[in-house]
């Protein structure tokens, strides 16, 4: 079975389907070339965390509200029925 390499576009000869490459250069190459051609994330700049940080104080404070703690008898629960 002859298969075309993705990379060099060569023809191989060989007997798995699965195989795409010549060798383990051009899978190399194929899959650096892959990663480099996505694209970069922004870097956030200081003044973009600044301003976040700002967004974040200016928000009114929330209220912390206590919760009373139950209380239970120390004696024997006794069945109201």
């Amino acid at each position: 079975m002859n298969v075309v390499c993705l990379n060099c576009e060569a023809v191989v000869r060989t007997n798995d389907p699965r195989v795409k490459f010549c060798g383990k250069v051009c899978r190399n190459r194929w899959n650096v070339k892959k990663t480099r051609s996505k694209p970069k994330k922004e870097k956030v700049g200081i003044e973009s965390l600044r301003e976040m940080i700002r967004r974040i104080e200016s928000k009114p404070k929330l209220v912390k509200a206590s919760i009373v703690q139950q209380t239970y008898q120390k004696d024997e629960w006794v069945d109201p029925i």
